[in-house]
């Protein structure tokens, strides 16, 4: 049966503070141990369950905030430096560039160290958490079709899924994130969308269904772009969310029936033209019998008016 404990790993060279750390541990935590910050990096390369990481800080060949410097943001584990002594510049690099979540000193307090192991799983648990949903979030934008994108106040884009990515024409959302879509396409297009942007912002209304042009490819593209406030906890608003979507289709359509309706209408106008100037009275009747086009001379000659059609 597989451990369902939270893994720690305990690292430092001295054989007897690994066993000491291990008996605090180890009635609570599936323990690891390791003798090095080499042989730890090697171990957390390949076990990404490690919840927990104490590391002592005076080890030889690779000191305690050597170690998390190297280790990065490579995983999510919570840091914990342990010193032997008021070593503040060490503790201030390792905060700086290992990222560590807490630091105890030796000899510590067997209580106050598993308060804060636990602590350190509890945020790892909930990192976890929150890059799942992250990873679901956007790989849920990243199947629709429509582009989406998120901005701050100062309209620089937060996140962008990978169809709003490629109607810019960009190569990666890197390219976007942080900046404001001026800066990464200036002209006046990207200085109008920003326009109507800042304006949802302004009257906090949500803009829904703009219809606009994209010109930048070989044939003429239409967007539908709407947009809405992102509001905080407290109502205040935080950034714009925004969702565009390619109309190309439905506007060639809509422009095809706009034309076929005017030919209709000249035809129309042309067969009436030609019905009312011929002498002959000329009816037009369905095989029921129901009239169903007829001119002026027909009117007079069967006795009927415009608004009797049917026979």
């Amino acid at each position: 049966m597989q451990d369902s404990k939270a893994r720690v790993l305990v690292v430092d060279d001295e054989p007897q503070m690994r066993v000491a750390l291990e008996d605090v541990l180890t009635d609570d935590y599936s323990v690891l141990t390791s003798h090095s910050g080499a042989h730890a990096l090697d171990l957390m390369a390949q076990d990404h369950e490690i919840a927990v990481l104490l590391t002592d800080h005076r080890m030889p060949h690779m000191n305690g905030d050597e170690f998390l410097s190297r280790l990065g943001d490579s995983v999510d584990t919570t840091r914990i430096l342990i010193t032997g002594f008021a070593d503040l510049d060490a503790v201030i690099r390792a905060v700086n560039e290992g990222g560590i979540f807490a630091y105890v000193t030796k000899p510590w307090n067997a209580d106050d160290l598993r308060l804060k192991v636990r602590r350190g799983v509890e945020l790892f648990r909930l990192t976890r958490e929150v890059m799942s949903e992250r990873r679901a979030l956007q790989d849920l934008m990243n199947s629709v079709p429509d582009g989406i994108y998120f901005k701050d106040e100062k309209l620089r884009f937060l996140r962008v899924n990978q169809a709003f990515q490629r109607a810019l024409g960009v190569n990666a959302a890197d390219e976007l994130i942080g900046r404001r879509l001026s800066e990464v396409l200036p002209g006046p297009e990207s200085t109008a969308l920003e326009d109507a942007e800042n304006r949802v912002l302004s009257e906090r209304i949500p803009a829904e269904d703009a219809l606009r042009a994209d010109d930048r490819g070989e044939t003429r593209r239409w967007f539908s772009d709407s947009r809405a406030p992102i509001r905080n906890a407290t109502g205040q608003v935080i950034g714009l969310a925004g969702i565009s979507r390619d109309v190309s289709g439905r506007v060639k359509t809509e422009e095809a029936l706009r034309t076929s309706e005017r030919r209709f209408r000249e035809q129309s106008r042309v067969l009436n033209s030609v019905l009312s100037g011929m002498g002959e009275g000329t009816v037009v009747s369905d095989r029921g019998g129901q009239f169903l086009l007829f001119n002026r001379r027909a009117e007079q000659i069967l006795g009927i008016g415009p608004r009797r059609v049917s026979a």
